[in-house]
């Protein structure tokens, strides 16, 4: 369980994706908020900054989202740390967004457009599953999705 303020990570190489993100967030007063313009920016902020929640956007430059979750996951320091992954919807693709966040090991992904509830929801959701980096931190999405893979 985190006390305070919630330390989010928001990568989003698009300027009006990731101001509109920062805005919804900041708006419910719960967060310090962190933003990071491509994946290698917010590898660096990770291991500088350590936030509690990381929110990616699955294309960036330098490092999809993608690769930057699976970075962490693999990652004894940052595995614990939840990682919602923002996507948009993708057709004719190999492996939808979906299967995508699972085999990169994200706890959530939501997809392009969203709204202000659904992030909060979400945001929610995996603080209330957090097991803390003891146990692994969350497996929500894997939990959730597994059945339907």
């Amino acid at each position: 369980m985190f006390f305070g303020k919630l330390k989010v990570l928001v990568a989003e190489d698009s300027k009006l994706q990731r101001a509109m993100l920062v805005t919804i967030l900041k708006a419910r007063k719960d967060y310090t908020i962190i933003e990071a313009a491509d994946g290698l920016e917010a590898q660096q902020l990770i291991e500088k900054k350590r936030p509690q929640l990381c929110i990616l956007d699955v294309e960036m430059p330098g490092m999809r989202g993608h690769e930057l979750c699976f970075w962490m996951k693999s990652n004894d320091k940052f595995a614990h740390i939840p990682v919602m992954i923002v996507t948009a919807t993708t057709k004719n693709a190999k492996m939808s967004d979906e299967e995508l966040c699972v085999k990169f090991k994200a706890d959530d992904f939501i997809t392009k457009p969203y709204q202000s509830a659904d992030i909060y929801k979400r945001i929610d959701q995996l603080i209330k599953s957090y097991t803390g980096p003891e146990k692994g931190g969350t497996r929500m999405l894997q939990n959730k999705i597994r059945w339907r893979l």
